[in-house]
């Protein structure tokens, strides 16, 4: 199943989010108003009226004009759960898909949009996607590819600041994103148990559980403005030398697990070290 048409639009609606009114390829119109996609049908608004309380936004919206798929800039939480999706919407100046297509299993391919600037959760449990989406301008990734299980490669950010959960459970990636300007990875690789190699982020300041769980990994990030490093290398067997961090301050559990690791990192400005080289190699 796929998107036809947009009918009815209301840019803010309930609980400040966009609302929709889409036709589809199987000849019937869905609304999605933030917290769910369902089939536009009288027993359907009626629920929607009584287990959310917006009969007052529904009925603008069902008033409401359409807009064109080019002219959307903000279509977050458009196909919430939509698990039929087969394919994406062409929105080409899309500027936020939050949540977007989050849950949409089958889902396989991403939407064109080189414009956006926030995919934070936008493919999240896309099962099926097999290549990320082509988002030069993206600033905020938090979640975004989150459990994208098919997924192998990253996707080109290299504007990217926040990359929070961005590939987190991606099994299959197998090379890190390009991120120069990455300031917040927490938890970004976490269970990619395929990475073999760390990513470019030498402006990184939280590295919080990073790449937890990445076994395959043998060399650490070069991150010397690395403030917050905990849980950061934490299972990552095959690591044998510390990362670089002249500036870190917290440390907890950074290493743990790290059997193959043979010295300490050199860190003159750590406070808070618990558990930090617990199961280590040097530390048996």
């Amino acid at each position: 199943m796929e998107p036809v048409k947009i009918t009815h639009y209301v840019e803010q609606s309930y609980e400040g989010k966009p609302s929709f009114v889409i036709l589809m390829s199987d000849g019937k119109e869905y609304i999605s108003n933030g917290c769910v996609f369902v089939e536009n049908t009288p027993d359907n608004r009626d629920s929607l009226r009584e287990e959310y309380g917006c009969e007052k936004e529904l009925d603008a919206l069902l008033k409401a004009p359409g807009i064109s798929w080019e002219d959307l800039e903000d279509g977050s939480n458009l196909f919430y759960n939509c698990e039929s999706l087969t394919e994406p919407a062409d929105t080409p100046n899309l500027k936020n898909g939050s949540w977007m297509y989050k849950g949409c299993e089958s889902l396989t391919k991403p939407a064109d949009t080189p414009n956006l600037v926030n995919g934070s959760w936008m493919y999240r449990g896309c099962e099926s996607l097999t290549k990320p989406a082509d988002t030069p301008n993206l600033e905020y990734g938090t979640g975004m590819y989150k459990g994208c299980k098919s997924l192998t490669k990253p996707a080109d950010t290299p504007n990217l600041e926040s990359g929070e959960g961005m590939y987190e459970d991606c099994k299959s990636l197998t090379e890190p994103a390009n991120t120069p300007k990455l300031v917040d990875g927490s938890w970004m690789y976490r269970g990619c148990k395929s990475l073999t190699e760390p990513a470019n982020t030498t402006n990184l300041v939280s590295g919080l559980g990073m790449y937890e769980g990445c076994e395959s990994l043998t060399e650490p990030a070069d991150t010397p403005k690395l403030v917050n490093g905990s849980w950061m290398y934490e299972g990552c067997k095959s690591l044998t030398e510390p990362a670089n961090t002249p500036k870190l301050v917290n440390g907890s559990w950074m290493y743990s697990g790290c059997e193959s690791l043979t010295k300490p990192a050199d860190t003159p400005n750590l406070e808070y070290g618990t558990g930090m080289y617990v199961g280590c190699k040097f530390n048996r």
